[in-house]
C-alpha cells in the first residue's frame, strides 16, 4: 500500500502502528482475507509501485496510468505501508460458512445473495465442509 506525504493515517500510524486489513472480493463465492499487524511505513522518491499497479488493475490500464500522473504531478514522495502480520484469517464461503446457522438456512441464504441460478444450484454443503 502507499500513502501520501500528508495523508492522516502517517500521524495515526506514528501514534500506534498496530493495525487491522481486510481485503474482499466481490465476486461469489465471496472470500475475505483479515489481517492484524504491525505497519511500517517506508518513505519513497514518486509513487510507490505497488500504487501504481493497483491503480491500473482497478481503473484500468489507460485510466491507470493517467491517476498515476497526475498523483505524481501533485507529489514528489509516498511512503509505503507494510504490514508483519500477527494473525490472518480467512473467510470463504465456498469451502468454509459458519456454524452459527443451521446447515439448511446457510444454504438458503447464500442462494438469496448470489442471486442464484441453475449453475449455481443445487448447493451441497456437508458437515465437513462446515467450519466456525
Amino acid at each position: 500500500m502507499g500513502t501520501p506525504p500528508k495523508a492522516p493515517k502517517r500521524k495515526a500510524l506514528a501514534r500506534n502502528s498496530r493495525v487491522a486489513l481486510t481485503i474482499d472480493d466481490n465476486n461469489f463465492p465471496y472470500k475475505v482475507l483479515l489481517i492484524r499487524g504491525t505497519a511500517r511505513l517506508e518513505p519513497l522518491t514518486g509513487i510507490v509501485p505497488e500504487y501504481a499497479t493497483a491503480a491500473e488493475r482497478y481503473f484500468g490500464p489507460e485510466q491507470g496510468k493517467a491517476w498515476v500522473t497526475q498523483m505524481g504531478n501533485m507529489i514528489s514522495s509516498m511512503a509505503r505501508i507494510a504490514i508483519t502480520p500477527d494473525w490472518v484469517g480467512l473467510l470463504d464461503f465456498q469451502t468454509r460458512f459458519s456454524s452459527a446457522l443451521p446447515l439448511e438456512r446457510a444454504t438458503y441464504l447464500i442462494c438469496a445473495v448470489c442471486e442464484a441460478t441453475a449453475s449455481h444450484l443445487p448447493l451441497r454443503f456437508t458437515k465437513t465442509s462446515v467450519h466456525t
